[in-house]
């Protein structure tokens, strides 16, 4: 991408080498990728939605991610997580994230710990993607 993007990164099972990745820019293009395994997948897809505000001088997004159409099988009670940035200006790249990386954004061993989150798992480790226009989570 050669636009300003958001990427998001949560490894809900704490195994600090599989993780979701989550990526949107300016112009509301998404994309998102499972690694599991060692393995970088696309063909996968969340059915997540991202919403674009244009400000004069600024621009932000919200973000909506369905837990229903994670794999939270094996989920720890503490997530850990990364927010990064790439923004182009003056003709270069700058990247900045939440937690400290060097040299690239994809690096679940040093994620941030994300604690506190209270749901029922089992409401969301036995729904199948294609159930997921039915089911009332």
């Amino acid at each position: 991408w050669t636009d300003d993007d958001i990427e998001i990164f949560i490894d809900p099972w704490g195994k600090h080498q599989d993780y979701y990745q989550f990526a949107f820019n300016t112009l509301g293009t998404q994309s998102d990728l499972l690694k599991k395994g060692g393995i970088k997948t696309r063909f996968w897809s969340s059915f997540w939605q991202v919403k674009i505000y244009k400000g004069k001088k600024f621009w932000s997004a919200e973000v909506a991610i369905p837990f229903a159409s994670l794999d939270l099988t094996g989920a720890k009670k503490t997530w850990y997580f990364n927010l990064a940035r790439e923004r182009y200006a003056g003709g270069g790249s700058e990247l900045s994230t939440f937690a400290p990386l060097r040299g690239g954004f994809h690096q679940p061993s040093k994620f941030a710990a994300l604690t506190g989150l209270k749901f029922d798992q089992n409401l969301y480790t036995s729904v199948r993607l294609g159930e997921i226009g039915r089911a009332h989570v």
